[in-house]
């Protein structure tokens, strides 16, 4: 490895005693390649918060990387109720298509490369910020939401100062979306056509009972334009469909 010119490196660490940062990459990488000119790279480390002997923040992390002298990074560390945290560096751009474990301490940015993300976390995802999603990824075509916890700031159509308080968002490449984890709100979210538009979404995977509630029985007008185009439900149980069910889903 010590003729290496270029290198792009995307690994997860599980269970360290410490978050890998700009000093590991100082120490115990960057020796190993002393001709390495371009390093593109991201790193994710999860970690049980209990078992480290100092929590850093984000702002300590990025301090670790006082030397680095090539692009731009960015880093996030987020702490999680179930004493779980988490840790990503990387360096813009983002050369990846893939960015998981999206949580709401998310800096934001743009990720003209990522076309797949999953997001999660023990706080809820609130509306303003699935809008900073669609910004940071203006190509992303698959989407996995893992949460729990109910939205704090439920819809609502009223207009404040002359601004709709929940305006649609729009996601014009979205093809799959995963929301089997996810707490009925976000059922309400993404199909809601106040909320969202997906013109092109053509797999989803939802659980039944969350469906049949916010369709009302696949009944409901709001909910049944971003369904449309659905090629591919997956689901958690076998379901003999409604009477309904065909207006909804016609390409199945």
């Amino acid at each position: 490895m010590r003729y290496m010119k270029h290198l792009t490196l995307d690994f997860q660490a599980v269970y360290r005693s410490e978050f890998i940062n700009g000093a590991h990459i100082d120490n115990e990488i960057r020796p190993h390649m002393p001709q390495l000119n371009t390093f593109n790279f991201h790193i994710t480390t999860i970690n049980r918060s209990s078992d480290m002997a100092y929590q850093p923040s984000t702002v300590d992390i990025e301090r670790t990387f006082v030397n680095w002298k090539q692009n731009k990074i960015n880093c996030c560390v987020h702490y999680f109720s179930n004493n779980n945290s988490k840790c990503d560096i990387y360096t813009l751009p983002f050369k990846f298509r893939y960015l998981h474990g999206i949580t709401n301490s998310f800096q934001g940015g743009l990720f003209k490369s990522v076309t797949e993300i999953e997001m999660y976390d023990s706080r809820s995802f609130e509306h303003d910020f699935f809008k900073r999603i669609t910004i940071a990824f203006p190509y992303l075509k698959r989407l996995v939401v893992v949460n729990s916890k109910p939205q704090e700031h439920k819809y609502s159509n009223d207009i404040i100062n002359g601004q709709q308080m929940f305006p649609t968002i729009s996601y014009p490449n979205l093809i799959y979306l995963n929301l089997i984890r996810g707490h009925i709100d976000y059922v309400d979210q993404f199909l809601r056509d106040e909320r969202a538009f997906i013109p092109r979404l053509t797999q989803l995977t939802i659980k039944y009972e969350h469906l049949v509630t916010i369709t009302n029985n696949f009944t409901s007008e709001a909910t049944r334009i971003n369904c449309a185009k659905v090629r591919k439900l997956d689901m958690n149980e076998s379901i003999v469909y409604p009477e309904n069910f065909s207006h909804y889903f016609p390409l199945l």
